[in-house]
């Protein structure tokens, strides 16, 4: 489409996909006078199947070429905003009618935005195949109409298809039905509720595809959803297309992120645990400029200082870094912490009581300064510290550290307490009724990792993304 950086905006739909949108929402008879909307139609393959479907349940009933005609140009709407797709989507379409003898149709295709356009009727049925555009993709001018326009778009980075799934259930009649191709990380992602909320009265039925790609280009992990505005159903049917599995699960068990799995029975007479009842889970440091901070390259000077390019740096200043990449591939990495600990607690230094203590240390990031003062730190942090600082709480600990990408078994690193951690989760103990063992065992689990996979959202064909809070929630049983 226009206005979008990358080409990740437009994909086809792949006809056995076509066949499942179309047969989820029973768009094959008495479709004569009832409104059908796509709302970025590319070049046809779901406008294509429709016509033909339209076309042949009308000579069915013995409807005149004429009025099948009429009925194409009035009960099919679509949207293309780009120019040379809908022309394509068109010819394809005329090609298609000329076989059954029916010509010079005058097709209701918009070569406009679907989201700014002024509706002024409601559609028994909407297929689609939205463009996915991340919130880092989208430009400005988009990002803010759709944050204004639409309720799932106003907080924090949504995804552009959002706008376009709660458009078209604002356009659905009182009896519509909607089939969409969705990334799935809109069950899980955290910008997501907004939208989940708005969806949830009406879904009925979820398709999911881990494993297959649907699109040559383009690491999203497909699912389809299913829509129904009459429905008042309390229930959604979830089906797995690769491993089979399905389920039928209560909407009201569906809360923040949507766990597709009826393994989480809410039976409190069992003894339930969660993994943030004795252990504190966090995000590694956020430096916000790791590039000032870290050092991969020195050499050791005396006891006081190493140096670092043509600067010394105090020792004293200098810890040890590790992130799951840097363990697994034994790097060893420095890091410049500008706190100290006292008791236990985290202590912050003073800008003078910094410099005169640490000279060399302060004269080197100095030289970084102008880096350090673009970021988008905290409130509060002065330039020499680090952008964020709720990590650090609990940094002096021993600790275990994860990556939040799970691919295959999940490596589980020690991590002494004097080093720390710049990327990944890690991990402490709550209180001393428990061990770091204890916690590991659980980490590289079969439970655990097949936890991580049901909840993580797909980055790659095999791998999932977690987040601090995942871990946080997993649940212990005894």
């Amino acid at each position: 489409g226009k206005n979008m950086k990358g080409a990740n905006c437009q994909i086809f739909t792949p006809e056995k996909y076509v066949k499942k949108l179309l047969k989820l929402i029973n768009y094959k008879s008495n479709v004569y006078g009832k409104p059908f909307l796509e709302n970025s139609c590319g070049e046809g393959n779901v406008l294509i199947e429709v016509v033909k479907i339209y076309i042949n349940d009308c000579k069915k009933k013995k409807i005149s070429k004429e009025d099948i005609k009429k009925g194409l140009e009035n009960d099919i709407e679509a949207f293309e905003i780009d120019l040379e797709k809908l022309e394509i989507c068109k010819k394809n379409l005329n090609d298609l009618c000329e076989k059954y003898k029916i010509f010079d149709v005058n097709w209701n295709i918009h070569n406009e935005d679907a989201l700014k356009f002024e509706y002024i009727r409601k559609y028994d049925f909407i297929v689609g195949n939205p463009p996915y555009i991340s919130y880092r993709d989208l430009e400005d001018a988009d990002r803010k109409y759709v944050k204004e326009k639409f309720v799932s778009c106003k907080k924090g980075k949504f995804d552009y298809c959002y706008a376009f799934i709660e458009s078209s259930i604002n356009n659905l009649s009182e009896a519509g039905k909607m089939s969409y191709l969705v990334p799935n990380s809109i069950f899980k992602n955290v910008f997501g509720k907004e939208l989940r909320n708005i969806m949830k009265p009406y879904i009925i039925e979820v398709y999911d595809n881990f494993a297959e790609k649907v699109f040559d280009n383009a690491i999203v992990s497909p699912s389809i959803i299913v829509l129904d505005k009459e429905s008042k159903s309390s229930t959604i049917k979830y089906v797995n297309d690769i491993t089979l599995y399905s389920c039928i699960i209560d909407k009201n068990r569906l809360v923040d992120k949507w766990i597709f799995s009826n393994q989480f029975k809410n039976d409190l007479s069992e003894n339930i645990e969660k993994f943030s009842d004795n252990f504190i889970i966090s995000n590694s440091i956020a430096t916000l400029s790791n590039e000032s901070y870290i050092i991969k390259k020195w050499s050791d000077v005396d006891d006081t200082y190493i140096q670092c390019g043509n600067y010394l740096i105090e020792k004293e200043l200098i810890r040890d870094a590790v992130s799951p990449s840097s363990m697994s591939k034994k790097l060893k990495y420095k890091i410049i912490f500008p706190y100290y600990y006292r008791n236990g607690k985290l202590c912050r230094y003073k800008e003078d009581e910094f410099r005169n203590r640490f000279p060399r240390g302060y004269e080197y990031l100095s030289s970084k300064k102008e880096k350090l003062d673009n970021r988008d730190s905290d409130k509060g942090i002065v330039w020499f510290e680090y952008g964020r600082s709720q990590a650090l709480k609990n940094m002096n600990m021993k600790k275990l550290m994860i990556s939040i990408m799970v691919t295959g078994d999940i490596k589980v690193f020690e991590v002494d307490e004097n080093t720390i951690p710049y990327s990944g989760i890690y991990i402490v103990k709550k209180n001393d009724t428990t061990t770091l063992n204890y916690a590991e065992e659980i980490l590289k689990s079969d439970e655990f990792k097949r936890y991580c996979y049901r909840v993580g959202i797909t980055s790659s064909e095999k791998s999932k993304r977690i987040t601090c809070n995942d871990v946080k929630n997993y649940i212990i049983r005894r």
